[in-house]
């Protein structure tokens, strides 16, 4: 798990660079319900007592296989998948626009 601290910017353009993380803790899972898991923080770095809501986020994948308790107390072996990676936007052509103008290779302002 990650702190999410400070967001950062570039000082000449003025661009968000996205928000600074630092490592704090591992996350282990003792338990899964349908509806709520049950976990402790493990290996902490630093106070988290002083951390605003919502500042620890997972940032790492999650192993193939894992052994997991059910709702009823017997331990089950959970197949976890990586996370597909996120689909691509389609792009829709709305009526009455232009398609888009095509650019030639001898443009000299490129």
């Amino acid at each position: 798990m990650v702190y999410v601290g400070a967001e950062m910017k570039d000082p000449q353009t003025g661009q968000r660079l996205g928000r600074v993380e630092s490592p704090c803790c591992d996350l282990m899972t003792d338990r899964v319900t349908p509806n709520f898991s049950y976990g402790r923080l493990e290996n902490v770095r630093g106070q988290l007592d002083q951390l605003p809501a919502g500042a620890l986020q997972v940032r790492e994948q999650l192993k193939e296989v894992a052994v997991a308790k059910g709702a009823m107390g017997d331990a089950q072996a959970v197949t976890v998948a990586p996370a597909p990676p996120p689909r691509q936007a389609r792009v829709t052509q709305q009526e009455g626009s232009a398609a888009p103008a095509s650019v030639k290779s001898s443009d000299d302002k490129w």
